[in-house]
Formats: C-alpha cells, structure tokens, sequence
C-alpha cells in the first residue's frame, strides 16, 4: 500500500512539472509575439513651460550658471539667457590668423564713402611675420579680404593703404588679422589706386643745369589753382658753394604758367653764396618761401633764415 501511495505522489509530481514548463513557454510565445505600436509624438501647438514638456527633452534656460560645468568651459559669457565666447566675432572666418584687432573708422563727412582708401598705421607685433606679409583686412559686413597696399615698412611700423568699398556714415569697424606664418604678400597698389595712371613718359624738366652743377631739395605748394615749385640751385664742390633759390608755377594740368625764375639769389660772381632748403606755404592769395641763407663769403658759418613773397 505504501509503495501505490508513493508511485502517485511520484505522478503527481512530474504532471505539475510538466504543466509548469508548458505555461512558462506559452508565456514566452505570447511576450515573443506581442505587436508593439510606436506613436510619433510632436510638440504641441502650445509649448509647455520650459523643462515641464510631457516628454524628454535637453534644454537650459541659462539665467544662472549653474548648469554650465565650470571645469570644462571657460572665456564664456551670459547676456539674455544666451551663452556665447567672450571675444568671438562671425567676421572671423579663417582659423589661419590667430590674430585678431578691430579698428574704429569714423565718417564724419555727412554721406556714405565709396572705394574709399584708408590710410592706417600699423605697429609690428611678435605674432606678426617680420616682413608684414600676413596682414589681412576686412570690414563689417563683409566676410571677404579687402584689397591693401604696404606704402613703407621698418621693424616697428608699418605704413598701409586699405580700400574699403562703403564706409557707413558715423562709426564702423575695420579688422586686421594676421598671425599666419605661412601667409604669402598680398600688398599691390594698382588693387587700391586704381584710377592711378603711370606718367612717368610725361615728366617735364624744369631746371637746366651745366654738368657741374645741380639742383636739390625741391618743395610744392598749391593755391590759387596754381602749383608753385621751388629747389636750391648751383655748385657745391669741394666745399665751395654758389647756390640760390629758383622756381616754377604750373596750372592744374601741369602746363607751365610761368617759367623757371630766380626766387632769390645773392648774386656775387667771385665771393661764395649758399642757400637751400627752400620751405613753402600759401594763404592770403599769397606764396610764402623761407630757406637757409649762408653769410656771404662765409658758406660754412651758421645760417639765417629768409623768406619771401
């Protein structure tokens, strides 16, 4: 009797066994092969206030700093709730130039400039190339190199020529870059003065002189429609002088109004006479001269000065 009752519990044990691994692979078909449904979801017509939106998004509203990591960021700023770099400009555009400095253009002359040619000094930075050759310009607005021409250049300065195409009435911005050491030349001044036109086959001689003789230290000045040319003129051998003050007025077209003429002269055949170094201005409808005049036999002593009208 012992063994039946043993034989049943046996039984009973494998069915409940068996009826538990047929339940728990139903269960796995059904999660198998259960339909998922995804519902696009789109923000609502109305937006919920920021960082309430039924759903999960990224967004900061940036009053405070506090959820800008401080180990990570630096050179930032926080205006209106937007955080941008310190000292970034979208004029920008070229990592090549490392370097970079604003310049304030002032237009006071009551209408916009066209084509206008800036004249700036430059003074020579380490970062810059020894030569200038990697300064560029721009000019707010604007993300193209403007054209420019290097007048002169010497280990501290440099004097440049840019040519901006508008210049804004008031205040505006101009902006050097440089700090690129492989950045060739791009100075040319036919880019700048374009209206320029070469004369050179047109020079007019104004002083004649014997082989013996020269003429120096030519100054203009204009007024009255007329350019008034002045130089010193005469020997100077062997510390021996005989030199005077001559000149020439031409009109605004380069005519010759009145021919070369004696400005002033000592005039003494045997005893020596220096001047030189003629200065000139205009005002009142008058031409006003000023030179260095030497004591007369004397071409070495101190000078005075002389002028005349």
């Amino acid at each position: 009797m012992k063994k039946i009752k043993n034989n049943i519990f046996r039984k009973s044990c494998v069915f409940f066994l068996i009826l538990t691994l047929l339940a728990m692979s139903a269960a796995s078909g059904f999660v198998q092969n259960k339909e998922i449904t995804i519902t696009k979801i789109t923000n609502p017509q109305t937006p919920a206030e920021p960082l309430d939106d039924p759903f999960f998004t990224w967004e900061d509203l940036f009053n405070t700093e506090e959820n800008i990591d401080p180990y990570y960021s630096y050179d930032y700023e926080l205006v209106g709730g937007v955080v941008k770099m310190r000292n970034t400009y979208s004029i920008w555009t070229d990592p090549s130039w490392n370097r970079m400095k604003p310049i304030v253009l002032t237009n006071n002359v009551g209408q916009p400039l066209a084509n206008y040619a800036v004249k700036i000094t430059i003074g020579y930075e380490s970062e810059m190339q020894s030569d200038y050759d990697d300064i560029r310009f721009k000019h707010e607005g604007s993300t193209s190199w403007l054209n420019y021409w290097i007048e002169s250049q010497d280990t501290t300065q440099a004097i440049v020529w840019v040519k901006v195409p508008v210049i804004p009435e008031g205040v505006s911005n101009m902006y050097l870059f440089y700090g690129n050491p492989s950045a060739q030349n791009q100075s040319d001044f036919y880019s700048v003065f374009t209206n320029w036109i070469s004369q050179q086959s047109n020079d007019f001689q104004i002083s004649f002189n014997a082989a013996n003789a020269g003429a120096w230290d030519p100054d203009v000045e204009f007024g009255n429609n007329r350019f008034f040319v002045a130089w010193e003129q005469g020997t100077a051998q062997l510390g021996i002088y005989y030199q005077e003050i001559k000149g020439t007025i031409f009109d605004i077209n380069g005519n010759v109004v009145v021919p070369e003429f004696e400005v002033f002269s000592d005039n003494q055949p045997i005893l020596q006479y220096r001047n030189e170094n003629p200065s000139m201005a205009f005002g009142g409808g008058n031409f006003f001269v000023a030179w260095e005049h030497y004591q007369v036999g004397h071409a070495s002593d101190p000078t005075t000065m002389m002028c005349s009208c």
